[in-house]
């Protein structure tokens, strides 16, 4: 975490660790140099593009494609005694997810995990694209494209290591989470702010959704279908 005398200014785009340094505020007593502080400054979370091009690729969108295991979830697989292991998952993205299924926007999940815990959180967000124990997951985004009619411009995929690289090269909109891997960043279009399930998916989603114009209308309708007076 940042020194408690550091503070970011300006979330935006950043060139460089230097660039983002360069925007820090001073909380102490005593002037601390910007180097000192870029030094414990987070990946930089930017888009690689102008935020007219970000949006260009966002409008496109028509399906989401999500990896699970440190985009769902942080990362972290809990095994117990027995062997079974266990996930945790971010309630403020399903809801996310839940305001994708007030637009056209497809939700997609495709992970190599084989565990049943996949497809219970799957159900219970009503995402009936599911793809878990898949090793090629470019030949699950083929099947999708030619099975939805899409352009390979009108997906976007959220991902965090390297096997998600064969599928963030080939989609419109490539997005990896704060924490991914190096790799997976330098590849990305986007980089979310948020860390792998920690809000990473919900971010994107308000992007995309920004993006089309719909995201005021689409929370409006969320709201209201949960709307105990209704």
């Amino acid at each position: 975490k940042l020194d408690a005398r550091c503070s970011i200014l300006d979330t935006g785009s950043f060139t460089s660790i230097e660039d983002r340094a360069s925007r820090i505020e001073h909380r102490g007593s005593s002037i601390e140099h910007p180097a000192s502080c870029a030094e414990r400054l987070p990946k930089i979370h930017n888009s690689k593009l102008e935020q007219s091009a970000l949006e260009r690729k966002a409008k496109q969108i028509k399906m989401l494609i999500m990896d699970v295991d440190g985009v769902m979830t942080d990362g972290s697989i809990i095994v117990d005694a027995e062997g079974k292991g266990f996930k945790i998952f971010n309630a403020r993205d399903g809801v996310g997810i839940e305001l994708l299924h007030l637009t056209p926007i497809i939700p997609v999940i495709i992970t190599k995990d084989k565990g049943d815990i996949i497809s219970i959180r799957a159900k219970r967000l009503k995402v009936s694209e599911v793809y878990p124990g898949v090793i090629n997951k470019a030949a699950i985004l083929d099947k999708l494209l030619a099975q939805y009619n899409l352009d390979s411009d009108q997906a976007a995929y959220i991902g965090d290591d390297l096997n998600d690289l064969p599928v963030m090269k080939r989609v419109g909109l490539a997005v990896a989470v704060a924490d991914g891997a190096e790799e997976v960043i330098r590849q990305a279009d986007y980089v979310t702010e948020k860390a792998g399930g920690q809000g990473a998916i919900r971010e994107i989603i308000i992007l995309i959704l920004k993006a089309q114009g719909i995201y005021e209308e689409t929370v409006e309708r969320y709201v209201s279908l949960h709307d105990s007076g209704g």
